[in-house]
């Protein structure tokens, strides 16, 4: 009989055992396997009949990656004369290394078949426990990562790629079915079986968005207990800059494609594959935080944030066991994502409140429907400080009205936007001498010697209500003060964005080369003013001033100095202000944002980009984009100064400054009012809707514009 006739006697054998008694493993996924407990038993001449149509398409992925290839099973013929059962063959685990696999490479070009390649490759890497009895590093030292050899691991996936297509095709095959096993199996594994994640994360068939192989193997990262993705975590973290780098891209550039594509963009929240690599980037996220190989925005997918359904993300995060949600996982989600779900918590919000005010109505109890403000133009603060006043946190949390005395203007959004800036722009008047105004960088910090605290707590829940209520604010407060509301110590670098001036001396004391006592003459005493202008001093540390800065303790003395500022000199006011702010902002959705993400959130953006704007802007009542008077009024806006372009801003919408991700994510409206006359345009602030008549020219437009909004304060207009 001839070698090749041998062969096909062989794998006959091999399949008909396979056929009829499995490879027994469990979970397992083969079609052709009786271990598979979905597969459909066969009698004996079926199972005879099949392993002959098997072993002459000679495809090894049909063969199950854990049986012993290389041990000749019992004979079949005497098989099937004697009607038994096949005796059962000890099961030898494989293994591969580079070296094996190279001089089985030469031999199989010398011969010009590489039947023994194709079975080597398909019996290890498709099965995970010849996975982790290869490439073992003969070097002691590799234990930490799992004595695992990369060097010939790569070179090994290299001399695969340049082998024929048959062969490349069943290892593509057998990773396949690897990763749909590690799938199965992932939440049972152990610490140990976590090498077979690692040889499969340095194979190039993942770079080429392999879905079928990578896809699996998210899941399977989703499902790894603890102890496993801690493994993984260790490993992971020392990887140099360009090996995390590439790691994250390839997750994040799976996440994208998945995600985006039309399939998957309706069911992301229900889907292990995405959810497995979501949790990989969790890992990710946490070795960069201590790593800072790449910056935060790194981890955020705007595609993830785009095309998610914010009503299920919402409903899997606050519904117990429902099901996945990217809100576990603020660092993949833009700011303004997040500014929409903290949208979306108020409004369920202020519903809940409304039918708990129904209820008591109707048990005859006392209720308050909404926050009702109503204020006097001449007495602002002291009537928003009294109308706060007498609401409970609950109720502060109600939808907001407010009325302005002697106006006639109903409140459906403008008018609530309209008396936040006037509040904020009188509350950080010098003339109340609550805030210190930094010239050079123009930002506010808390007046150590104002004792008004109530008013502190009131520009806390102003600031809160704000945030609440989806309301952008023009206060430009020092980056250090986001970071305190999230418990974050503050540090040198924190000063610069409020005072560069003392930055700059503090940075000059600790970079100075020389004598440091003798050439700055310092003590842990400072002096400041106090409310009467007298000049007061305090101790940094007990004897303060009897202690001289010196090279060995100047840092400390930077320290103390920065905590002074930030901290300990205004503590009963910030206090006061974080009181009120948390009375409203203290929620879960408001905990998703980053420190530098709330700054945004507050305070919009400033830089306006007015082809975004016109890009996204709807038009109404029989404007379009090309229609003359719109086509004249974009001329007429792109040619105005910066200044103008904020008028017109705060004209429309009751503010000066973007939402958070710039106006692309502005809902703008321009509605056709009336034929061409005189009258001046006019604003829905609370829709973002521009009411522009259909004036005659552009002259006539032009005129007519800056004249309204130049005098836009008020609502006596709308």
């Amino acid at each position: 009989m001839s070698e090749a006739q041998e062969q096909l006697k062989r794998n006959i054998q091999t399949y008909f055992i396979q056929l009829t008694k499995g490879c027994e493993r469990l979970g397992c996924t083969n079609p052709n396997c009786a271990s598979n407990s979905r597969v459909e038993k066969l009698n004996q001449a079926n199972a005879i009949k099949k392993s002959f149509d098997l072993a002459k398409e000679n495809n090894v992925g049909n063969l199950c990656a854990s049986y012993p290839v290389d041990v000749t099973p019992t004979n079949l013929s005497s098989t099937v004369k004697k009607n038994a059962t096949p005796s059962k063959t000890p099961i030898q685990i494989p293994s591969l290394q580079y070296q094996e696999l190279e001089n089985a490479v030469e031999e199989a070009k010398s011969k010009g078949d590489y039947t023994p390649i194709v079975r080597k490759i398909g019996s290890v890497f498709g099965n995970p426990d010849a996975i982790a009895n290869s490439f073992i590093s003969p070097d002691p030292n590799m234990e930490l990562n799992l004595n695992l050899d990369l060097e010939g691991l790569n070179k090994a996936y290299s001399l695969i790629e340049s082998l024929p297509e048959n062969v490349r095709n069943s290892f593509s095959y057998a990773l396949e079915r690897l990763a749909a096993e590690l799938k199965a199996f992932a939440p049972r594994m152990k610490p140990i079986d976590v090498r077979t994640f690692l040889v499969l994360f340095q194979c190039p068939l993942l770079r080429e968005n392999h879905t079928r192989v990578f896809g699996p193997l998210c899941a399977a990262i989703g499902n790894l207990p603890g102890n496993c993705q801690e493994v993984l975590e260790g490993y992971w973290g020392g990887f140099d800059k360009s090996l995390f780098q590439d790691l994250l891209n390839l997750f994040q550039g799976f996440i994208t494609h998945k995600v985006g594509s039309e399939v998957y963009a309706n069911s992301a929240n229900f889907d292990f594959e995405i959810s497995g690599a979501t949790k990989a980037l969790k890992i990710l996220f946490d070795i960069n935080t201590t790593k800072r190989f790449v910056s935060l925005d790194e981890f955020c997918n705007e595609t993830v944030s785009k095309v998610i359904q914010l009503k299920d993300d919402y409903l899997n995060w606050t519904e117990e066991g429902r099901g996945f949600s990217f809100c576990n996982y603020p660092f993949i989600l833009t700011p303004f994502y997040k500014s929409r779900m903290l949208r979306v918590e108020s409004r369920v919000e202020q519903q809940r409140q409304r039918v708990l005010a129904v209820r008591n109505l109707m048990s005859g109890q006392d209720f308050i429907p909404v926050l009702g403000i109503k204020v006097n133009r001449e007495n602002l603060v002291q009537d928003t400080l009294y109308a706060l006043s007498q609401y409970s946190s609950e109720d502060l949390k109600k939808e907001l009205r407010v009325h302005f005395v002697n106006e006639e203007a109903v409140d459906e959004g403008g008018v609530k936007k309209e008396l936040f800036q006037l509040i904020v722009r009188e509350i950080f008047d010098e003339k109340y001498g609550m805030f210190i105004h930094n010239k050079e960088t123009h930002s506010y910090w808390f007046n150590p010697n104002s004792t008004d605290f109530s008013e502190f707590e009131l520009i806390g829940k102003i600031l809160g209500l704000a945030i609440y209520n989806s309301i952008i604010l023009d206060i430009h407060f020092p980056k250090f003060l986001y970071k305190k509301i999230f418990n974050l110590p503050s540090n040198l670098e924190d000063i610069k964005s409020y005072d560069p001036s003392l930055y700059h001396g503090l940075k000059q004391l600790l970079d100075f080369d020389g004598d440091v006592e003798e050439s700055f003459c310092l003590t842990f005493q400072i002096s400041y003013k106090n409310e009467f202008s007298e000049t007061c001093t305090y101790n940094l540390k007990n004897d303060g001033d009897q202690i001289s800065v010196t090279n060995l303790n100047r840092e400390e003395y930077v320290y103390l100095y920065v905590e002074y500022l930030t901290d300990n000199s205004v503590k009963k006011q910030y206090d006061a202000f974080l009181r009120g702010f948390r009375m409203l902002c203290n929620s879960p959705a408001f905990k998703l944002f980053r420190v530098d993400e709330l700054e945004l959130l507050v305070c919009g953006v400033s830089t306006l980009n007015f082809e975004e704007l016109e890009r996204v802007t709807l038009y109404d009542n029989g404007y379009n984009k090309d229609h003359p008077v719109i086509r004249n009024f974009w001329s007429v806006v792109h040619s105005m100064t910066d200044e103008q372009k904020r008028k017109l801003l705060f004209f429309s919408t009751g503010s000066d400054r973007a939402p958070i991700g710039g106006l692309q994510n502005m809902q703008f409206v321009i509605t056709r009012h009336g034929e061409d006359s005189d009258r001046l345009p006019s604003a829905h602030t609370c829709f973002n809707h521009l009411l522009l008549p259909e004036y005659s020219s552009s002259e006539k437009l032009k005129d007519r514009l800056l004249t309204a909004i130049s005098n836009a304060e008020g609502f006596g207009m709308l």
